[in-house]
């Protein structure tokens, strides 16, 4: 008699299955899940979805989609990160004060293009011959 082994995508399914039967559910998915049972079961005693959730304190939408998952979803990866230098806040500050009508990016823009000289007088009389 010869003895065959399982192909590798059942016991990578197996494997796969074995892992996620294991994981316990978190404190707030273990809220929400009962949230969603009571919700049913309101459902169940006859009232409208929109009434049982009123019931249970959760929006309708929110019990439809813990109902699907129950686990929160992980925060986005990719964070941005801010593109200003400590230096030039600082300094589109100190010239805010000076020009309280100019935007915080018009005022970035004159700092790096030529530092504070550009800053005297607006750019639009500064390049116009006079």
């Amino acid at each position: 008699m010869q003895v065959f082994g399982l192909p590798r995508h059942v016991i990578r399914a197996g494997a796969l299955a074995s892992r996620i039967a294991a994981k316990s559910l978190s404190n707030e998915a273990a809220i929400r899940m009962d949230a969603v049972r009571r919700w049913q079961s309101a459902r169940a005693a006859g009232l409208s979805a929109g009434d049982a959730a009123k019931a249970v304190g959760a929006s309708r939408a929110s019990l439809y989609r813990w109902a699907k998952q129950p686990e929160p979803r992980s925060p986005p990866r990719r964070v941005r990160r801010p593109q200003w230098s400590p230096a030039l806040v600082q300094a589109v500050e100190e010239l805010r004060g000076d020009k309280p009508m100019w935007g915080k990016r018009k005022l970035a823009w004159l700092i790096r293009r030529g530092g504070r000289c550009g800053l005297k007088s607006p750019p639009s009389a500064a390049s116009s011959p006079a």
